[in-house]
Parts: structure tokens; sequence; C-alpha cells
């Protein structure tokens, strides 16, 4: 099985599921990581590599979707339970670019406490690129009467932005 997969990684062919889950089990890490390279430098040959340095400041974990993978989360009444306000994410994302931070991912839970202005801030920076978790668009925005269609219009041009 083994000789298989080698053979279609090198020929560049598409794993299935079940061939990857037997490559990360089977395979020996480092043999693994020699031929990702290769892949890289065949796909990519040029020597230079990017990367961006990311921060995740969360502005609370209060949350009401209960996702059974999260361990972050609390219900508002619950020990430990916080929401920094704007000013303080703002401290931690200015931290994490003195640090060297390149992006910050705003994350946190879905607080219906928080109103759908305190999304909207202006004084989310201009400098790394600051945006939502997907999963708060999708479940629980606190639209404050607009549809899911009206408060994303409103949303996105305030807290998506990317470096100038």
């Amino acid at each position: 099985m083994l000789e298989m997969l080698r053979t279609k990684i090198a020929a560049g062919e598409r794993l299935t599921p079940n061939d990857g889950e037997a490559v990360l089990t089977t395979m020996p890490l480092t043999e693994l990581g020699a031929m990702a390279n290769r892949d890289r430098f065949r796909r990519h040959p040029a020597r230079e590599v990017t990367y961006v340095i990311d921060s995740n400041p969360n502005y609370t974990n209060v949350c009401n979707i209960d996702c059974v993978f999260c361990a972050f989360y609390r219900h508002e009444d619950e020990p430990g339970a916080y929401t920094h306000a704007v000013d303080e994410v703002l401290e931690q994302i200015g931290w994490a670019v003195e640090q060297g931070a390149t992006t910050a991912l705003l994350q946190g839970g879905v607080n219906p406490a928080l109103p759908f202005e305190y999304y909207l801030s202006r004084g989310w920076p201009k400098s790394p690129v600051s945006r939502y978790a997907k999963c708060w668009g999708r479940c629980g925005m606190p639209a404050n009467g607009r549809s899911r269609a009206e408060a994303l219009r409103s949303w996105r041009p305030g807290c998506e932005r990317s470096w100038g």
C-alpha cells in the first residue's frame, strides 16, 4: 500500500481521503515531510517562502451557539466569561503588531448581549487584516432587525481591511 501511495504522490495524483489517512498513519513523518517539500518545489520552484504572523484577539468568550467541538465558550453567567471593550481589543492588536504580527483574526463567541454596532466599530485597525471568524457570520450575528444579507453588507466594509 505504501509503495502505491508513494507512486501516486510522486506523480502528483490526487489522494482519496482513505489514501490520506493511510499516509498519515503509516508513512514515516520524515519521509512525508521530504515528499511534501519535493511537491512544493515542483509546484512553486522559487526558493522564496512567505508567511504571516497571525494573532487571534478574542473579544468575548460568551456564546450561545454551544458548538460541540468548542472548549472555549462560556455562557454569560458562567465563571470565566468575559467580553472586552473595543479599546481593550485594540490594545491586544497593538501589542501583537509590536511583536511582529502581520494579521489579526478577531475571534470570539456569538454574544447576544453585544449590539450589532459593536462589530462595526470604526476603531478596528486599518493595518493588520481584521476579520471575524466565519461562524460568527453564519451562526448568530446580532443583526438587530436586519436581514442576514443586509447585516453582512454593512459588516464587511467596516471590518475587513488589509494593509494599506
